[in-house]
């Protein structure tokens, strides 16, 4: 069903099927005739379709005819209209001319009106121009007048009022009249400017109150003059210190530093007192005198620095000094307030003959921007603080060699030396910060590092050599305060890196990592020192070990070589005791049970012969070692945990020994670890069985 379809049957709704938009004529005729004995109404029906076919065709023949005399109808209206459309356009086209007409007439009686008008308004311009003209000439002439009487105050004014009337005279400088004027105005003020300066040199001379008056002429002359008048006076305030602080003079050096700085505070009391009250605190007068004083020592700075050669004491105090006298007078002059720019105000209109009010204000004066003092003298240091980090360097070097000739034991258990090292590194890195956080300190942080790699090897130099090792008395503490040392100074140089990284500014780094190493390495190099000390000591007593005749009839007391043994084992090892860092302790003494143990079955199976008794006697030896190292830190769990699993080993090859001798090879591969052939063999000679016996019974228990 079309759009068109849908619209027809929403607005003329039918049930007839003949006016549905799907009608089918066989469905049609089937629903009239459903059954073959319908069709006798077939006349009936057909005369029914005729009438009703005649009434359709009777309404649309009725509505034709009433469209027909619609359509006259509408045409009759629509030539109605266009006759009227033609008289409106017809009266519109009237008034249109009438009003021309009208502005016409109106037109006409203005032109008169504002030719009148344009006069008066010429005539009024003409007249207030030629008042302003006079009032300029006036001002001019008054001025060249007050110039010469120095009435400062007036030549201001004046000043400002010609500035203000010239003004008014922009499109017209091209004018003979007010070109005169205004070049005449120029030679006063050349003039004006010249006798400013000469007033200003003689300042000293000159009437404060004048001198006040001459500041707001030169503020009305523009910033140039009052930049070049401070110029020239600023020698006037500084000549004392030229002729004191010059290089070359008897106070221009570097030690002297206070001296400079306490004349300029002289120099600014004497400006409050004698000048404060003539210069307006915008020019900012102390603070551009500070600014020359600073170039100028910082001249001197340098020839002093550049010329001469400076102790770096002396270097780093009057760079100290020069830094905080910046921050001072940065601090002094960014907080600086306006108070005595007094403000002036002055009626000039009767004196320039009355035509206008006039009135010379001056409330506010343009600031003299304020100099940057940060680093203005103190940078000049930096090309010369090379020779301040080579002394250092020296100082540190210095201070190694002659602290470590004066090493002794003290109660820290380190040698004094590294805490005068480190002391003096903290010193002279607070010292450096205080003035330098960038190339300087990164530079000295170098130093600090290359010390210590110079102390390391002191340090190493101080551990005895193989072949004198075991021929100093009491070498063992030595060894063990280097140990602590080493330790001591890897833990600082962390802290040290911190500090320094924390202080350096972000350009700049540095890495401790290889400093850190070395002392580690140097730490667990001590230990092994120590240990082929102690190797070194027992070797003797294991050596009569092996001396002795094992096949013995009795057991005895403990034997006389392990009696010997724990004495200077202990010996040797409480004396480590008492000096050794705790962490490094632990691990030595491990390492010294290790080896007693370690040597003990060695020499075991170096042995000839032995007996039931001899291996109870070794039972009883072994025990006597172990309970007497033990005593040697009695409160640490861990160590005996860790002395106890050393010599458990050494335990179960005695046991297997001393187990009867038909049970040997089977005790021996239940209690030994990781059980040998080999060992059992030597185990089997020396409990007295034969080898082919041994190695038979070996074969039969060996574990595959």
């Amino acid at each position: 069903m079309s759009k068109l379809d849908k619209a027809l049957q929403s607005l003329y709704p039918s049930t007839d099927p003949l006016d549905s938009v799907d009608f089918d004529a066989v469905s049609y005729i089937n629903s009239i005739f459903p059954t073959e004995q319908s069709l006798t109404n077939i006349d009936t029906i057909k005369e029914g379709l005729q009438e009703e076919s005649t009434k359709v065709a009777q309404e649309l023949s009725d509505l034709v005819k009433s469209q027909a005399k619609l359509s006259e109808k509408t045409h009759s209206q629509l030539k109605t209209s266009y006759s009227t459309i033609q008289e409106l356009q017809e009266r519109v086209k009237l008034m249109r001319q009438k009003a021309e007409d009208s502005e016409f007439m109106v037109e006409d009686i203005c032109k008169d009106i504002r030719s009148l008008d344009c006069a008066k308004k010429n005539l009024t311009k003409t007249i207030t121009s030629l008042k302003r003209l006079a009032m300029l000439s006036h001002a001019i002439e008054l001025l060249a007048e007050s110039c010469i009487a120095k009435d400062y105050r007036k030549v201001a004014a004046l000043l400002n009022a010609s500035t203000d009337l010239l003004g008014q005279f922009t499109d017209l400088k091209t004018s003979k009249m007010v070109g005169e004027l205004l070049k005449k105005r120029e030679i006063i003020v050349k003039d004006l400017r010249m006798q400013l300066l000469e007033d200003f040199r003689d300042i000293q001379n000159s009437p404060p109150e004048l001198m006040t008056e001459g500041c707001r002429v030169v503020d009305e002359l523009g910033m140039e003059l009052r930049q070049e008048i401070i110029k020239e006076l600023t020698p006037h305030f500084l000549k004392s210190y030229d002729e004191v602080f010059t290089y070359g003079q008897m106070h221009s050096g570097l030690e002297f530093m206070d001296r400079r700085y306490a004349w300029l505070k002289r120099c600014f009391r004497d400006y409050t007192q004698n000048y404060q009250s003539i210069f307006p605190d915008a020019w900012q007068v102390p603070a551009l005198i500070a600014k020359t004083f600073c170039e100028k020592t910082r001249q001197h700075v340098n020839d002093n620095l550049e010329k001469t050669h400076i102790e770096s004491n002396i270097m780093v105090g009057a760079l100290q000094k020069t830094l905080q006298l910046e921050q001072e007078i940065t601090k002094k002059f960014t907080s600086y307030h306006i108070l005595n720019n007094k403000p002036m105000k002055l009626d000039i209109g009767d004196m320039l003959g009355g035509y206008e009010d006039m009135t010379y204000n001056q409330e506010s004066i343009k600031m003299t921007p304020i100099p940057n003092f940060a680093g203005i003298i103190s940078q000049v240091f930096e090309n010369y603080m090379n020779r301040y980090v080579d002394t250092e360097d020296e100082a540190l070097k210095k201070l190694i060699d002659n602290s470590m000739n004066d090493d002794a034991h003290d109660d820290n258990n380190i040698f004094p030396s590294s805490i005068a090292l480190f002391t003096s590194i903290k010193t002279k890195f607070d010292t450096c910060a205080s003035f330098n956080t960038g190339k300087i300190l990164c530079d000295l942080s170098k130093v600090f590092l290359s010390n210590l790699r110079y102390y390391h090897e002191k340090l190493n130099n101080r551990l005895p050599k193989p072949d004198k090792l075991g021929k100093s008395e009491g070498e063992e503490l030595i060894i063990s305060l280097i140990v602590n040392t080493s330790d001591y100074c890897k833990s600082t140089i962390t802290e040290m890196e911190t500090t320094i990284r924390a202080k350096l500014e972000t350009a700049y780094d540095i890495e401790c990592y290889q400093e850190r190493g070395i002392f580690l390495e140097l730490a667990g190099k001590g230990v092994q020192v120590l240990l082929n000390l102690i190797d070194m000591k027992m070797e003797p007593h294991f050596n009569n070990m092996i001396k002795l005749d094992w096949n013995l009839e009795a057991v005895g007391d403990k034997s006389d070589y392990v009696v010997k043994l724990s004495e200077t084992v202990l010996k040797f090892a409480k004396n480590i005791c008492t000096v050794m860092n705790e962490d490094y302790l632990l691990n030595f003494l491990a390492k010294v049970a290790e080896s007693i143990s370690s040597k003990f079955v060695a020499n075991i199976y170096k042995c000839k012969k032995i007996g039931e008794c001899g291996a109870q006697q070794m039972q009883l030896d072994c025990f006597e070692l172990k309970t007497k190292f033990l005593t040697l830190n009695k409160g640490s769990s861990s160590f005996t945990s860790i002395v106890n699993r050393v010599f458990y080993k050494c335990e179960t090859l005695i046991k297997v020994i001393s187990s009867p001798p038909d049970r040997v090879q089977e005790t021996f591969y239940a209690l030994i670890e990781n059980p040998n052939p080999g060992d059992l063999e030597k185990i089997m000679g020396l409990v007295g069985s034969k080898k082919p016996e041994a190695a038979d019974k070996a074969k039969k228990y060996k574990i595959i």
